[in-house]
């Protein structure tokens, strides 16, 4: 099974971004839409807003996944589960939002909120670089950003709302 920071392997560019201190990229191929901060996203009935939310993207319901319950260290994702709420409430109005698809796809499959959008690179960065989000100290030796899996991001999206919803 891949870690949502396996690399994929190929050519192409890749799109940097940030969440809180941490630096991630994912491959350009799977990002269909970059949506600027001010969109409104709703609440989905019975499960907690700071996780989950939609937006609008184009008449169609874009599901939204709070980055540091896909991406945080999973003591932190952990604290997040059992005490209901995150430690940082998530802004979603006032965060760029990535609108992803599985690569080369068409349809959306998921809404990340990032706090900003550094820019494209080359995928080379990415070659040496198979450590865990959870490996913090591997994370900070690490020179640029680590390469993220969009399918696996959406694995980890489709785990946590079915928990929420349990």
């Amino acid at each position: 099974m891949q870690s949502a920071t396996d690399v994929i392997q190929g050519e192409g560019q890749w799109l940097a971004f940030e969440m809180g201190a941490a630096q991630y990229a994912l491959p350009i191929e799977s990002i269909l839409e970059i949506e600027g901060p001010g969109r409104e996203a709703r609440c989905v009935p019975g499960l907690p807003m700071d996780w989950v939310a939609v937006m609008n993207w184009h008449g169609s319901a874009l599901p939204l996944v709070a980055g540091h319950l896909l991406l945080g260290s999973e003591s932190e994702r952990d604290a997040t589960e059992k005490n209901g709420l995150p430690e940082t409430p998530t802004r979603w109005s006032e965060s760029h939002i990535l609108v992803i698809s599985e690569p080369e796809g068409e349809m959306p499959r998921l809404g990340l909120p990032v706090d900003r959008v550094l820019g494209l690179l080359d995928a080379s960065p990415f070659e040496a670089s198979q450590v865990s989000t959870d490996d913090q100290a591997a994370h900070e030796r690490q020179a640029g950003p680590l390469g993220l899996c969009p399918n696996e991001l959406w694995n980890r999206a489709t785990c946590l709302v079915e928990r929420a919803c349990a």
